[in-house]
Protein backbone atom coordinates (compact mmCIF):
# COMPACT_ATOMS: atom_id res chain seq x y z
CA UNK A 1 0.00 0.00 0.00
CA UNK A 2 0.88 3.38 -0.58
CA UNK A 3 -0.33 6.77 0.77
CA UNK A 4 -0.40 9.28 -1.90
CA UNK A 5 -2.17 12.95 -3.00
CA UNK A 6 -4.55 12.35 -5.56
CA UNK A 7 -5.49 14.58 -8.79
CA UNK A 8 -9.07 15.19 -9.22
CA UNK A 9 -9.41 13.20 -11.37
CA UNK A 10 -8.07 9.85 -9.69
CA UNK A 11 -10.29 11.18 -6.49
CA UNK A 12 -13.29 11.27 -8.46
CA UNK A 13 -13.32 7.67 -10.40
CA UNK A 14 -12.33 5.88 -6.62
CA UNK A 15 -15.57 7.55 -5.36
CA UNK A 16 -18.00 6.82 -8.23
CA UNK A 17 -18.29 3.20 -7.73
CA UNK A 18 -17.48 3.05 -3.65
CA UNK A 19 -20.28 2.23 -1.35
CA UNK A 20 -19.09 5.04 1.23
CA UNK A 21 -19.29 7.67 -1.75
CA UNK A 22 -21.28 10.87 -0.03
CA UNK A 23 -21.87 14.06 -1.85
CA UNK A 24 -20.38 15.80 0.68
CA UNK A 25 -16.98 14.05 -0.21
CA UNK A 26 -17.46 15.51 -3.81
CA UNK A 27 -15.32 17.57 -5.53
CA UNK A 28 -18.57 18.90 -6.80
CA UNK A 29 -18.64 20.78 -3.03
CA UNK A 30 -15.34 22.48 -3.78
CA UNK A 31 -16.97 25.71 -5.05
CA UNK A 32 -18.67 26.11 -1.55
CA UNK A 33 -14.76 25.43 0.06
CA UNK A 34 -13.31 27.73 -2.23
CA UNK A 35 -16.00 30.54 -1.20
CA UNK A 36 -14.98 30.05 2.44
CA UNK A 37 -11.08 31.01 1.35
CA UNK A 38 -10.98 26.70 1.95
CA UNK A 39 -7.96 24.89 -0.16
CA UNK A 40 -9.17 21.53 -0.67
CA UNK A 41 -6.71 18.34 -0.54
CA UNK A 42 -7.32 14.79 -2.68
CA UNK A 43 -5.45 11.97 -0.72
CA UNK A 44 -5.66 8.57 -0.86
CA UNK A 45 -4.38 4.81 -0.88
CA UNK A 46 -3.18 2.81 -3.57
CA UNK A 47 -2.76 -0.83 -3.35
CA UNK A 48 -1.75 -2.52 -7.04
CA UNK A 49 -2.27 0.72 -8.93
CA UNK A 50 -6.03 0.82 -7.91
CA UNK A 51 -7.48 3.42 -5.50
CA UNK A 52 -8.64 1.67 -2.14
CA UNK A 53 -9.34 4.59 0.25
CA UNK A 54 -9.56 8.56 -0.31
CA UNK A 55 -10.63 11.64 1.66
CA UNK A 56 -11.35 15.23 0.37
CA UNK A 57 -10.12 17.48 3.42
CA UNK A 58 -10.71 21.17 3.87
CA UNK A 59 -7.68 23.21 5.30
CA UNK A 60 -8.62 26.69 6.63
CA UNK A 61 -6.34 29.07 8.23
CA UNK A 62 -6.17 28.82 12.18
CA UNK A 63 -4.06 30.88 15.08
CA UNK A 64 -0.06 31.12 14.43
CA UNK A 65 0.52 29.97 10.78
CA UNK A 66 -1.12 26.47 11.75
CA UNK A 67 -3.82 24.86 9.97
CA UNK A 68 -7.57 23.26 10.93
CA UNK A 69 -8.24 20.07 8.60
CA UNK A 70 -11.84 18.54 8.41
CA UNK A 71 -12.81 16.02 6.08
CA UNK A 72 -16.78 16.41 5.73
CA UNK A 73 -18.03 12.71 6.01
CA UNK A 74 -14.88 11.37 7.20
CA UNK A 75 -12.56 9.05 5.54
CA UNK A 76 -14.01 6.95 2.08
CA UNK A 77 -13.21 3.24 3.06
CA UNK A 78 -13.98 0.32 4.47
CA UNK A 79 -13.65 0.84 8.20
CA UNK A 80 -13.56 -2.51 9.03
CA UNK A 81 -10.52 -3.13 7.30
CA UNK A 82 -8.34 -2.22 10.69
CA UNK A 83 -4.51 -2.52 8.07
CA UNK A 84 -5.96 -0.13 5.84
CA UNK A 85 -7.40 2.14 8.35
CA UNK A 86 -4.79 2.45 10.43
CA UNK A 87 -2.36 2.89 7.54
CA UNK A 88 -4.26 5.65 5.84
CA UNK A 89 -4.47 7.47 9.46
CA UNK A 90 -0.77 7.02 10.26
CA UNK A 91 0.63 8.29 6.73
CA UNK A 92 -2.29 11.12 6.86
CA UNK A 93 -1.20 12.38 10.51
CA UNK A 94 2.33 12.48 8.80
CA UNK A 95 0.74 14.54 5.70
CA UNK A 96 -0.64 17.18 7.68
CA UNK A 97 1.62 17.76 10.32
CA UNK A 98 3.63 18.38 6.87
CA UNK A 99 0.88 21.20 5.75
CA UNK A 100 1.39 22.84 9.15
CA UNK A 101 -1.89 20.72 10.69
CA UNK A 102 -2.55 20.72 13.87
CA UNK A 103 -6.21 18.59 13.75
CA UNK A 104 -8.12 17.20 11.68
CA UNK A 105 -12.09 16.95 12.63
CA UNK A 106 -14.14 14.46 10.71
CA UNK A 107 -17.93 12.88 11.27
CA UNK A 108 -17.38 9.60 9.40
CA UNK A 109 -21.02 8.16 7.78
CA UNK A 110 -20.98 5.01 9.96
CA UNK A 111 -23.88 3.71 11.67
CA UNK A 112 -22.71 3.38 15.15
CA UNK A 113 -26.03 1.03 16.25
CA UNK A 114 -29.23 0.59 14.37
CA UNK A 115 -32.23 2.47 15.69
CA UNK A 116 -35.73 1.77 14.74
CA UNK A 117 -38.73 4.74 13.91
CA UNK A 118 -38.47 5.89 17.58
CA UNK A 119 -35.03 5.85 18.01
CA UNK A 120 -34.27 2.71 19.70
CA UNK A 121 -31.73 0.32 19.40
CA UNK A 122 -32.70 -2.56 16.53
CA UNK A 123 -31.62 -6.03 18.56
CA UNK A 124 -29.71 -7.87 16.24
CA UNK A 125 -29.13 -4.71 14.18
CA UNK A 126 -26.16 -3.40 13.00
CA UNK A 127 -23.44 -2.66 15.42
CA UNK A 128 -20.04 -0.61 14.40
CA UNK A 129 -18.95 -0.59 17.74
CA UNK A 130 -15.68 -2.45 17.03
CA UNK A 131 -15.16 0.82 14.26
CA UNK A 132 -15.94 3.13 17.00
CA UNK A 133 -13.27 1.43 19.16
CA UNK A 134 -10.70 1.56 16.14
CA UNK A 135 -11.01 4.82 15.44
CA UNK A 136 -10.42 5.56 18.96
CA UNK A 137 -6.77 3.64 18.88
CA UNK A 138 -5.64 5.49 16.74
CA UNK A 139 -5.96 8.72 18.12
CA UNK A 140 -9.32 9.79 17.12
CA UNK A 141 -11.36 11.45 19.87
CA UNK A 142 -15.34 11.13 20.12
CA UNK A 143 -17.65 14.42 20.67
CA UNK A 144 -19.87 11.88 22.52
CA UNK A 145 -23.63 11.30 21.32
CA UNK A 146 -24.94 15.00 21.50
CA UNK A 147 -28.48 15.85 19.93
CA UNK A 148 -29.88 19.35 18.41
CA UNK A 149 -28.88 20.85 15.26
CA UNK A 150 -25.25 22.59 15.81
CA UNK A 151 -25.16 24.95 12.39
CA UNK A 152 -21.42 24.54 12.02
CA UNK A 153 -21.00 20.56 11.50
CA UNK A 154 -22.86 18.00 9.48
CA UNK A 155 -26.08 16.65 11.36
CA UNK A 156 -25.38 13.84 13.88
CA UNK A 157 -28.16 12.03 13.38
CA UNK A 158 -29.60 10.90 10.11
CA UNK A 159 -32.77 9.07 9.54
CA UNK A 160 -33.63 7.81 6.63
CA UNK A 161 -37.05 6.67 5.47
CA UNK A 162 -38.01 4.54 2.78
CA UNK A 163 -40.45 5.71 0.23
CA UNK A 164 -41.26 3.09 -1.81
CA UNK A 165 -44.53 1.56 -2.57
Amino acid sequence: MTFKVLTKEEYELFLINNPMNNFLQSPKMDEIALSKKQKVHYVGVIDENKVIAGARILESNAHFGYKYFYSPRGLVLDYSNKELLSFFTKNLKKYLKKQKGYVLEMDPLVIHLERDIDGNVVENGINNEEIVKSLKSLGYKHKGYTTGFNMSKQMRWVFVLDLKD
